[in-house]
């Protein structure tokens, strides 16, 4: 089993990425949502809000990062697990990248029925250039290394998100036992 994962080494960077993308987005949000939230609530509400997001990003993090070491675990070793810190970080971009750019597009409730059209061919898409950029970035020395700085940089926010998530758990503990 732990021949058919990649080291930690190799994890942690993927999983700073995966980190960034999802809390970044949430704080993006809250911040375009605070203004209006202080004439609305209390500042106990809102530290509740941002806990119950934070757990949240936590969640949503690791269960990213356990589908990407899944794959990893029922594919051949040198398509994904060889190479996982670039691999997995282009993966990780590139469909982030295109729900978050396919939930812009159809943003409107009378959009619904052609978003769910157009599901199945945006996704086949989306692999393919998943599987083109995973390639690219294995072969091209200079956007390997771009990678590779990208998510060796993105870790210091680990420091920040992972300490930020177990406060708001205890803040959601608290607060659920009262």
């Amino acid at each position: 089993m732990r021949n058919r994962l990649p080291p930690l080494v190799h994890i942690l960077p993927v999983y700073a990425v995966i980190s960034f993308v999802i809390y970044g987005w949430t704080i993006l949000l809250t911040l375009w949502k605070l203004p209006s939230w202080l004439f609305s609530l209390h500042t106990g509400e809102i530290i509740a809000i941002l806990s119950y997001s934070f757990l949240l990003n936590l969640i949503e993090s690791l269960l990213v990062l356990l589908v990407l070491l899944g794959v990893c675990w029922l594919l051949p070793s040198s398509w994904l697990r060889n190479d996982f810190n670039v691999r997995g970080v282009v993966l990780t971009l590139v469909l982030f990248a295109s729900m978050m750019l396919h939930l812009g597009m159809y943003n409107d409730s009378d959009l619904r029925e052609a978003f769910v059209r157009s599901l199945l061919p945006w996704w086949g898409v989306t692999l393919l250039v998943a599987v083109g950029l995973t390639w690219l970035a294995s072969k091209a020395a200079w956007l390997r290394r771009g990678i590779l700085e990208l998510s060796d940089r993105l870790i210091v926010f680990l420091y920040i998100f992972v300490p930020l998530s177990f406060l708001a758990l205890i803040v959601v503990i608290v607060r659920n036992l009262h």
